[in-house]
C-alpha cells in the first residue's frame, strides 16, 4: 500500500457511506492507523455535535439581533393627566404611540428622569 493510500476496513467504508462521512477525514485508531467502523461512528457523532452547536450559535445570534431590533410603542401613563400630549426626556419628546428601539428603551430605563417612568410603565412591545 502507498503511504498516501487510505487504510480502512471494509466495515468502516460501509459505515462511512451509510452515515455520509468523508472517510478521508477520519482519524484511524486501528492497527497502523487503519480507520475502523467505530472511528467513523465517532467522527459522525463529532460532526453532528459541531453542526448542532453551530445551529444553536446561529439561533442565539438571530435572537440577539431580533432583540436589538425590537420596537416599543410608548403608551403614556394615565397618571400624567388627561391633557398630557407627551413627555420630554433628555431633549426628546415622546408622544403616545411614539416608537423607540430596544437601545433607546434601555437608555430611558437607565435615565430615571422626568417622565421616564411614565414611558416605562406603559411601554408595550410591538
Amino acid at each position: 500500500m502507498a503511504t498516501d493510500e487510505l487504510k480502512a476496513t471494509d466495515a468502516a467504508i460501509r459505515k462511512a457511506e451509510e452515515l455520509g462521512v468523508d472517510i478521508s477525514a477520519v482519524e484511524g485508531t486501528g492497527s497502523e492507523g487503519q480507520v475502523t467502523a467505530p472511528d467513523v461512528e465517532r467522527t459522525a457523532a463529532e460532526l453532528e455535535q459541531a453542526a448542532q452547536e453551530a445551529r444553536q450559535a446561529q439561533e442565539e445570534a438571530d435572537q440577539n439581533a431580533a432583540e436589538e431590533n425590537r420596537v416599543f410603542r410608548v403608551r403614556l401613563n394615565p397618571a400624567l393627566g388627561p391633557n398630557t400630549d407627551g413627555v420630554d426626556v433628555g431633549g426628546t419628546f415622546y408622544r403616545e404611540g411614539s416608537k423607540v428601539t430596544q437601545k433607546e428603551f434601555e437608555e430611558l430605563r437607565k435615565a430615571k428622569i422626568g417622565g421616564v417612568q411614565a414611558l416605562l410603565k406603559g411601554a408595550e412591545v410591538t
